[in-house]
């Protein structure tokens, strides 16, 4: 599990959570205890940013970006050394209006918008939030799967 270093509640569990299912789901490495592991992936969740993002002529924030940022460490238990020791960022979009399927923005950023989009519903602020576990989740694999 995460370390979390931020005010956010439940954050490191989705984040693990989110790891775990990428693992399972390219299915490149087994998930053991640490006790039977050859490498080891630690991490901590250092930074939640949280700020208005797009405004409108009245200069009124009509947009705001929630950023999380974890630090990860993959460690070769055998050979002593870490594999990987990066930063990894992931943020969502979201918009004041309340209903994120109606808002106008791209909130997951797959180039589809409100009625186009059927996975874009739900509180604004914790959608914003699985978008961004979304995208360090899948950095984090890509990096293991290149470094492997």
């Amino acid at each position: 599990m995460l370390e979390n270093q931020t005010a956010e509640f439940g954050l490191s569990e989705d984040i693990t959570e989110g790891v775990i299912n990428k693992f399972n789901q390219a299915g490149i490495l087994k998930i053991v205890d640490v006790s039977d592991a050859n490498s080891i992936l630690k991490g901590s969740i250092s930074k939640i940013i949280d700020e208005p993002y797009t405004y409108n002529k009245q200069e009124s924030v009509t947009e705001y970006r929630y950023t999380i940022y974890v630090k990860i460490e993959w460690y070769d238990v055998l050979k002593e050394n870490n594999i990987i020791q990066n930063t990894y960022t992931g943020y969502g979009a979201y918009g004041i209006s309340g209903d994120i399927s109606s808002d106008g923005i791209d909130n997951d950023k797959d180039g589809k918008l409100d009625s186009e989009d059927d996975d874009e519903f739900g509180e604004p602020r914790a959608f914003a939030t699985k978008v961004a576990i979304r995208k360090i989740t899948e950095d984090i694999l890509n990096d293991i799967m290149t470094t492997w």
